[in-house]
């Protein structure tokens, strides 16, 4: 038999190196610790530090000296939910049990994290890890079956324990597993990003004004931030010099540990560099729209090319469900046909303002959507107020909802047109 004809290795994918998929994990992982490392901001937040890949995936001290363990787990979509059985949950508890072994007082609490879930099909089967947990938060009150199940389970994980000769019992288990949190609210992998970039101006307000490409380059220094601290790239140069130090593996280590500790200043220079014009124009080029998330909707996509804040986009997204909700009372109250009437009325106008505005505004080689945006919402709030039995119920932040539902639909642009093929709506 012939022998298959084959492409040019660079025109195929490869089904036998899984270390794409390998970095993919590991950047996840990081891309949580940016997630968590942004608390740092926070003057009301617990947290004091953040350690990547110390002891634990994240490693999070508190201001009170005590240390939350974080352990990220991640699945693809259509894998089952994880269990109390699986492996790498039972493999993640044992790793808290040890750390409590080895540092007695120090954690106030763990967490299981995952883009994936947690199976709970049965609210008092063994295998719901979430009904596991809660026993042992209760466990001096639990009835009698529940507190076989909880034993049960304790002993498995005392029985792994005793093959890493760890001299440990049964009621110093229950109490790690009292400790334990599980979280399943995390961002799946093709959208971290973008939750990320999302949160960054609630934490840091100098960003309110970068629209969402400086947002999406910021998110992704924070991350390059967590897998520099997650990796021992910190030592390699100065390996030399601690060979003269009296202590040199001392040295050593405490470098290291210095390495993977991310502090309040570091997230704050990450950000203010990220977002200073200077360095953006000098240092590197923005995000493109292609490369932006392939999860970002028409109306990020859109007013990004014309260089609108990311915070005014956030507020036109905003309008846009008051007005989807005013469209659904409408719909209620007075039927499709009476309710598709006032629809084309509102969009007529509206459409009718918003080609004005674009004609008025339009720059061909620099970006003119904040003040296109600008004028739309004077022009808007004028029409309100001198012609306000034209717009029915609506108020002003409904007709700026309307340009949200007309940019979705290509009836408005804030730039130049550009090929949105393949990008959602």
């Amino acid at each position: 038999m012939a022998k298959a004809t084959r492409l040019s290795p660079d025109l195929e994918i490869s089904t036998s190196d899984p270390g794409d998929d390998v970095q993919r994990r590991f950047r996840y992982q990081a891309a949580y610790a940016a997630l968590l490392s942004l608390q740092l901001l926070d003057d009301n937040s617990e947290f004091q530090e953040i350690y990547c890949e110390h002891h634990e995936d994240t490693l999070i001290k508190k201001k009170n000296n005590k240390f939350i363990g974080v352990q990220v787990k991640t699945r693809l979509p259509g894998k089952d939910p994880y269990k109390s059985n699986d492996k790498e949950i039972i493999s993640s508890i044992v790793r808290f049990v040890e750390l409590c072994n080895n540092y007695p007082d120090h954690f106030d609490r763990f967490v299981i994290a995952t883009n994936h879930a947690f199976w709970d099909e049965e609210k008092s089967d063994p295998k719901n890890i979430k009904y596991i947990f809660t026993l042992a938060k209760n466990a001096d009150g639990s009835p009698e079956k529940n507190q076989k199940d909880l034993a049960k389970f304790a002993k498995k994980i005392l029985d792994i324990c005793k093959t890493k000769e760890l001299d440990i019992s049964i009621e110093t288990i229950i109490n790690v597993l009292s400790k334990i949190e599980i979280d399943d609210d995390l961002p799946k992998f093709e959208d971290v990003e973008l939750r990320l970039s999302q949160l960054i101006p609630e934490f840091y307000p100098e960003s309110k004004t970068a629209n969402l490409g400086v947002l999406i380059d910021t998110a992704r220094e924070l991350i390059n931030l967590a897998l520099q601290a997650g990796s021992l790239a910190n030592t390699s140069a100065l390996q030399i010099y601690f060979a003269y130090c009296e202590n040199p593996k001392q040295k050593l280590d405490l470098s290291i540990i210095e390495g993977k500790r991310i502090e309040r200043p570091k997230v704050h220079n990450v950000l203010k560099h990220s977002n200073s014009p200077k360095a953006l124009l000098q240092t590197r080029k923005i995000t493109s729209i292609e490369n932006l998330p392939k999860d970002t909707n028409l109306i990020d996509l859109k007013m990004t090319k014309g260089n609108i804040p990311y915070t005014n986009i956030q507020l036109t997204k905003d309008h846009k469900y008051s007005l989807e909700h005013l469209l659904d009372t409408w719909l209620y109250k007075y039927g499709a046909h009476k309710t598709n009437e006032r629809f084309d009325h509102l969009r007529v106008i509206i459409a009718n303002e918003c080609a004005e505005v674009f004609d008025n505004t339009y720059k061909k080689d620099e970006p003119f959507g904040q003040l296109m945006l600008n004028d739309v919402r004077k022009r808007l709030r004028d029409r309100l107020e001198k012609d306000k039995h034209l717009f029915f119920e609506c108020e002003y932040e409904h007709l700026l909802g309307m340009t949200g539902i007309l940019t979705e639909m290509c009836e408005v642009w804030w730039s130049d047109h550009f090929d949105i093929v393949g990008r959602q709506k």
